[in-house]
């Protein structure tokens, strides 16, 4: 399928086309204001290393944040260096909101299946692409009427085909190469998170746009993956532009605060009218999830979270 897709395109397109962005602002989204904020957006979080904006995540519970595993994990059974805390209850991390709160990161909860897949052009892609977090201090939900929990999906089976679905982010809010057709030329630009929290209006796609992009990033037209969801921005329809690095872990969300997804990839150029970005299904996971927060009981014993050298975050793997 890839080769279908690049056979009268240049060789740099088709490289901008199968690369993609794992620590992946909105590009042309709606910065989202305090009243917006206030009312759809209190369950986003900033997730931190050393206090500077890694990934977004979302508020599943007292002491859990939803993220992506490859957000904080350098490889399976090793978290990335350094000090992780999540900021909560702001729609800016440089100029916060009075509500918001600071939390330690205590301890990284994935998957056992979570790993790393080389796809068509060598890079990794992470596979099972799911992380929870669990928080120093609660965030007192029930009594703080600035954080909002997320819903899970009702079961494994509910379909969000053609659903319009929003997600926000605080990453890079432009794309990070500029491609120059006409003289053949990619550049790379240096760019940094903003401050403020974006949206855009997500579409999930059908199951064969999401086997289309798959088998375009593995070169294999047999490739398929029933764990993840493609959706694109509505605002590519006028505008290029769709999610992008800095904003990969956040939730994808329907009716107001159930989340269907986890930004996992976004396209290089962080433009979804070439590609889509793939999200974690929230739905193929929700065992792992219930079991991880206490809503369900797990099938086999916990494994003992222990340090890892080099980083001060416990890590802990759960079925």
């Amino acid at each position: 399928m890839k080769a279908r897709s690049c056979l009268y395109l240049t060789f740099i397109f088709c490289f901008i086309s199968a690369s993609r962005s794992k620590k992946g602002k909105i590009v042309s989204g709606q910065i989202v204001d305090d009243k917006t904020f206030e009312k759809e957006f209190e369950y986003q979080v900033s997730v931190q290393n050393r206090g500077v904006h890694y990934c977004g995540g979302g508020i599943i519970g007292e002491y859990y944040v939803l993220t992506a595993a490859h957000c904080v994990m350098y490889k399976p059974g090793q978290p990335r260096k350094g000090v992780w805390n999540i900021v909560a209850g702001t729609n800016n991390i440089k100029n916060t909101l009075p509500s918001a709160m600071f939390a330690k990161v205590t301890q990284i909860i994935v998957p056992k299946e979570f790993f790393f897949e080389p796809d068509a052009l060598g890079d990794q892609e992470p596979k099972n692409d799911l992380a929870i977090l669990k928080l120093a201090s609660s965030l007192n939900i029930g009594g703080n009427p600035n954080f909002v929990q997320l819903k899970l999906p009702e079961g494994p089976n509910v379909s969000y085909i053609g659903r319009k679905a929003v997600f926000a982010g605080f990453g890079w809010d432009e794309s990070p190469v500029d491609f120059d057709r006409e003289r053949n030329v990619m550049t790379r630009k240096t760019l940094v998170n903003v401050d403020n929290l974006k949206k855009i209006d997500v579409r999930i796609l059908q199951p064969s746009s999401c086997r289309d992009a798959i088998a375009l990033l593995f070169n294999d037209v047999n490739k398929n993956d029933d764990t993840i969801l493609c959706g694109r921005a509505d605002q590519i329809l006028s505008n290029q532009g769709g999610a992008c690095r800095g904003d990969s872990g956040g939730p994808l969300v329907v009716d107001g605060n159930t989340v269907i997804g986890i930004l996992s990839t976004t396209p290089e150029s962080c433009n979804e009218s070439t590609e889509p970005s793939i999200y974690t299904k929230v739905s193929s996971f929700l065992h792992f999830i219930r079991s991880s927060i206490g809503l369900e009981r797990l099938t086999r014993v916990q494994p003992t979270c222990t340090p890892t050298k080099g980083s001060q975050t416990p890590f802990c793997a759960i079925l």
